[in-house]
């Protein structure tokens, strides 16, 4: 099975460090987790080379289109994830605005 190089990044630190584990034993190969994209150093980029960027948001989360348009611009043939706390039409349109691949939320509801 081929890994896939998986970044996480969000801000709550249980959330970040239990995804990270149940990602253990899949094809999704965790190689850095921090709180903020500001946190990745600037030579990261080069030695991580992310097939996969996961960006936890909150609901109060003002800095959505920044975060991705940075992300974006270090990481281009990086596919990027947002995981956010629930659907927000307004972040939604961001987050695609900017190129993100896909958008999800943190909560299943039944």
């Amino acid at each position: 099975m081929r890994s896939v190089p998986t970044i996480l990044i969000e801000k709550n630190t249980l959330f970040r460090e239990g995804l990270s584990k149940l990602l253990v034993g899949t094809a999704f190969r965790v190689t850095a987790t921090v709180s903020s994209p500001e946190e990745l150093r600037p030579g990261l980029s080069s030695e991580l080379r992310p097939m996969l960027i996961i960006l936890g948001l909150t609901d109060d989360d003002q800095s959505t289109e920044h975060n991705i348009r940075a992300l974006r611009t270090r990481f281009t043939d990086s596919r990027l994830v947002v995981l956010a706390d629930q659907y927000n039409a307004s972040q939604i349109r961001a987050a695609f605005r900017q190129s993100a691949n896909g958008y999800l939320t943190k909560t299943v509801s039944w």
